[in-house]
């Protein structure tokens, strides 16, 4: 998995010139190395000043001095070369052999380090504990001993050239003994046994020190590892909004996730029944034998009824679930039901080869994944049937099966007051409505004493007694409220001053709270039973009502709109042509048309495919939205012709929006169904305007489609302008990548510009 790595240069510590920079915060392995590098460096390049100021202090061993420079220049060699390819970005590979040559390179360096401050009998050895240290960051627990060998090696070889005189003696820079005076075999026997033990303990310490270090690493990669897989997942789930995309995504992540030899998820269909919804890693003979599998097989109906996840980590353990898996070659088994609100959807399950035991950690992340599956199941469905709603409104217009007389939500909540008022004479009520997105009620209408109040809108959370009942989704009555309603006082927002009857309902359909009704009065016992019933009645057929309004109103866009290209399909069209026509007649402005056509469609569908084809229909009717003003109108007059009506607008504007449209759509980049890009599309335009020289919407319509097809006989991307009556007017202009714009006037051709 790849490190999660900061953004460039956000934490690291400021760098001076000549100096190695370091993180101050390391988030990964490369920046720990770096940081170590940057570290080392720092050290060394301080140690290096101090050097060279000891050669102006009187007295000092000046040989010791030019000696300890020139260890420390190379040391800092190999150091600056590590810190060079550590700030490129290296490879996982040049990590691992950095860290393997740093070490044995310390090592040959340290012992220079050693014999130039003093020898083996100076106590200048504690650099090898540094580099044992070290290790425990660079290596594995095993390496950090493997140091320690070469440290002590090293250590040995120098002793035994200092013991022979096979080298030269140095002057200790900081105590030890003097090889050629007091110093014997047996001193130098002595100290090697004393560094070795102290070297090899040190490395004991580090190699128990580094395993807790690496275990703790992969408990945290871990952590990160199923954090991540969670993300991606719920991620993943929150875009879609169909049942069966779902799932295919689900065995699809998962079974790539956790390399498992399957993946199965299964769902309650409506009868009750479990079946396989999706499936990855099985064959369709091996579905279809898991399949046959009924709800009566034993331990399928206990799983689902009890809704617990069934874990078998080895089944040759329990050979009685070898039914669960008929001839297929796996030996642990996982088994997760998906449950919202206490009911089981279904059950999600991994397969794997070979047994495998999972830590509690990863169990957890299942349930979390089966849980957030089974919420975005639950909401495509809610999705789905909300669509199927929108679908029946027409059979349900047909069938005349209405819950109320009005469709507007307006009307439905006066006459829901108005109700109210007759039936139930209080002298307070509200009508609130509940947003289930945004947790938010809105005091849609209320009244005291006959007062109408002010809308206001509350969170959930603030919603006080109205929040109480959607969240109980069940209704309060409160006939006294001094000896019963105390209880409420904290988190009451009943209206009005002294009320002592309260009365309220919930506004449900189809499982969902929609709001809630509320009637109140000054004096007790003003409601009863029967009067909770009348209420809760009236609730249902306002929720019913308003619910029929917003379908009803989806409906009606969707009436106007075309399915493909989203902008007015041809009858819409026509009527906002006619209705700005009229306008125009009243204010005595102008209307023009632009008809525009695709060139050489066909060839998109015949070349690229439909979906290519219906690709560019869209991107074209796009460019046409956000080119237009906003007061202007796009419509799809059929197949892949346009046309854009611009109320109050000359021919000398209109054709400037048409140059702006031929542009924009020009500049258009699509691709065909495998994501290759295509030929970008050019358009034939036609305008007319109205009064003159169109005289009214059909002539306005033939007109502009007459100079429609003349660009196209010119040879198409072309635009020409009708501006009398059975005679195109044109001039020619080049626009770059877009060809000419093309008005004819008189059968002669002249050169113009149209841009005024």
């Amino acid at each position: 998995m790849p490190e999660n790595k900061p953004p460039p240069n956000s934490n690291r510590l400021p760098r001076a010139p000549f100096i190695f920079n370091i993180i101050a915060v390391p988030h990964s392995k490369t920046e720990t190395l770096r940081w170590l590098v940057g570290m080392r460096g720092n050290v060394a390049l301080a140690i290096l000043v101090v050097l060279v100021l000891s050669l102006f202090i009187p007295g000092a061993p000046s040989a010791n001095a030019f000696s300890l420079i020139g260890i420390n220049v190379l040391f800092l060699l190999p150091n600056s070369i590590y810190h060079y390819l550590l700030n490129n970005e290296p490879s996982g590979k040049t990590l691992n052999l950095l860290k393997e040559i740093m070490i044995p390179v310390d090592v040959l360096i340290c012992t220079l380090a050693v014999y130039a401050c003093g020898g083996v009998l100076s106590p200048m050895y504690i650099l090898y504990s540094v580099l044992i240290l070290m290790s425990i960051v660079l290596l594995n627990p095993r390496s950090v001993y493997r140091t320690a060998y070469m440290s002590v090696g090293m250590y040995c070889i120098l002793a035994i050239l200092e013991a022979v005189h096979a080298i030269p003696y140095v002057q200790a820079y900081w105590g030890g003994l003097d090889p050629h005076g007091n110093a014997t075999y047996t001193t130098y026997g002595i100290y090697l046994i004393f560094v070795s033990t102290i070297l090899m303990s040190e490395a004991y310490i580090g190699n128990r020190i580094a395993q807790m270090i690496n275990q703790r690493n992969s408990q945290i990669e871990s952590q990160y590892q199923d954090l991540n897989t969670l993300y991606n997942v719920t991620s993943g789930l929150g875009n879609l909004m169909n049942e069966s995309e779902i799932t295919r995504y689900l065995v699809s992540t998962l079974k790539t996730v956790q390399a498992a030899t399957f993946c199965i998820v299964g769902l309650i269909n409506k009868e009750g029944q479990p079946a396989i919804a999706a499936s990855m890693g099985l064959t369709p003979d091996e579905v279809a034998s898991m399949q046959s599998l009924g709800y009566e097989t034993t331990g399928i109906k206990n799983l689902i009824e009890r809704g617990e996840p069934l874990i078998l980590e080895d089944l040759d353990k329990h050979p009685e679930y070898r039914i669960y898996t008929p001839g297929l070659p796996v030996n642990s088994v996982y088994v997760y039901p998906i449950i919202v609100k206490g009911r089981v959807l279904g059950a999600i399950c991994l397969g794997f080869e070979s047994a495998r035991s999972m830590s509690q950690e990863y169990r957890n992340l299942l349930a979390t994944i089966a849980n957030q599956s089974g919420m975005a199941i639950e909401r495509a469905r809610l999705f789905s049937d909300t669509q199927r709603l929108a679908r029946e409104m027409s059979t349900l217009y047909d069938l005349g099966l209405y819950t109320g007389s009005t469709l507007s939500r307006s009307e439905v909540i006066k006459r829901t007051s108005d109700n109210i008022e007759k039936l139930m004479n209080p002298d307070v009520y509200y009508i609130a409505l509940y947003e289930e997105g945004t947790h938010m009620i809105t005091f849609e209408l209320s009244k005291e004493y006959g007062r109408l109040m002010p809308k206001t809108k509350l969170s959930l959370e603030r919603g006080g007694l109205p929040a109480r009942i959607i969240i109980n989704r069940a209704p309060l009555l409160v006939q006294d409220w001094s000896a019963e309603g105390l209880q409420y006082n904290n988190i009451t927002k009943k209206r009005g001053d002294d009320i002592l009857s309260y009365l309220a309902v919930p506004m449900l359909y189809d499982g969902r709270v929609i709001g809630v009704l509320s009637v109140q009065c000054k004096e007790a016992y003003a409601f009863n039973k029967h009067d909770q019933g009348l209420l809760q009645a009236m609730a249902t057929q306002t929720a019913m009502a308003l619910e029929n309004a917003n379908l009803h109103q989806l409906a009606q866009i969707g009436a106007t709109i075309d399915g493909l290209t989203r902008v007015f399909n041809h009858g819409h069209f026509v009527e906002l042509m006619n209705c700005a026509v009229a306008d125009s007649d009243k204010d005595d402005s102008q209307v023009s048309l632009i008809m525009l056509d695709i060139d050489h469609f066909k060839q998109y569908n015949d070349a690229h495919g439909h979906v290519a084809g219906d690709t560019v229909l869209a991107m074209v009717a796009n460019a046409l939205k956000t080119t237009v003003r906003e007061t202007d109108s796009v419509g799809r007059w059929g197949g892949e012709e346009f046309a854009v009506l611009l109320p109050g607008t000359g021919i000398q504007e209109a054709k400037k929006i048409a140059r702006s449209v031929r542009r924009a759509i020009a500049e258009l980049s699509p691709v065909d169904g495998r994501g290759k890009p295509i030929a970008s599309p050019t358009v034939s335009q036609g305008i007319s305007t109205y009064p003159f020289p169109s005289i009214s919407t059909t002539h306005l319509i033939e007109e502009a489609d007459s100079a429609l097809y003349r660009s196209k006989e010119l040879g198409r991307n072309q635009l020409v302008v009708a501006e009398a009556e059975g005679v195109l007017n044109p001039s020619t202009t080049s626009t770059p990548r877009l060809g000419p714009v093309t008005v004819l006037k008189d059968a002669t051709i002249t050169t113009g510009d149209l841009s005024d």
